[in-house]
Parts: C-alpha cells; structure tokens; sequence
C-alpha cells in the first residue's frame, strides 16, 4: 500500500493511496495521460482550536468510484510520505476491521 499526501494547487492536502497497476503488474504512479490515480483519497482540514492543532479528513469527491484521477499539474507538492499519527488515522479510517465498543475502561488480562 502506497499511502501518501500531495498537496493541490488550490491548497488542499489529499491523503490516499496512490498509483496503480499496469496490465503487466508494473507500479504507475502517474500514468500516460499525466494524472495521479488515487483510491481512498481525503482532505486533511487543518484546525487550531484551543486545545492545540488538529487534522480533520474529509471525504475528496463524495462518489461511488473506488478511485479518482488528479490531474498532476494541479499537485504543488509532490507524493510524499505522512506522519505516523495521520498515517495510523488514514488506515484506522480505511479499515474494514470492526472494533468493539467498549467502555473506555482498559483491563489487564
């Protein structure tokens, strides 16, 4: 999985996973028409409340298709790898994996 952030021309910060792969089973982070292909892509709204700075994902395009094209020439910044903590979000957001509710309380086993 090729989890990254670029950074649009218009400001937002897009995370997912980028590329894809060729019919030959090659790696193509940019293809042959000049866009990047992004499957599970959020903006990351940055917040500064408070209680310090904060990240909020959002969904890119509110859309059935499993991935999106951006054209490159709207990328600013290029693919680049993000933190621990947005990284560990992004695939908590992503996860198929149920999670228990609980009630907060953490025991011992």
């Amino acid at each position: 999985m090729n989890i990254k952030i670029i950074v649009l021309s218009n400001g937002d910060k897009v995370i997912g996973e980028l590329g894809t792969y060729d019919r030959d089973g090659n790696y193509v982070d940019v293809d042959k028409k000049n866009c990047i292909t992004i499957k599970n892509a959020f903006v990351l709204k940055e917040i500064i409340s408070q209680e310090g700075f904060s990240i909020i994902p959002l969904l890119l395009v509110p859309s059935d298709d499993k991935e999106i094209k951006i054209n490159f020439d709207h990328v600013v910044v290029k693919p680049c790898s993000p933190k621990k903590e947005v990284y560990d979000m992004y695939k908590k957001m992503t996860s198929n994996i149920l999670l228990p509710k609980s009630n907060g309380e953490i025991k011992l086993v």
